[in-house]
């Protein structure tokens, strides 16, 4: 039972705030962090007494 609850928490999805143009987006485990809208690509969580930051890395060829 404990393992079945904690993959249910993996993937929830999160509700996270982009920087630049300010609109919800929810983001799940396996998607890129990326904002739907502008693809801007520092978002801030939601929901949280401290704001985090979650900022995507770029990798260049």
């Amino acid at each position: 039972l404990e393992a079945q609850s904690f993959e249910k928490f993996l993937w929830q999805p999160v509700t996270c705030i982009c920087e630049e143009g300010h609109t919800e987006n929810e983001i799940k485990s396996r998607d890129p962090i990326r904002c739907r809208e502008c693809e801007y690509r520092i978002m801030y969580q939601k929901g949280l007494k401290d704001w985090w930051v979650l900022m995507a890395r770029t990798h260049e060829l």
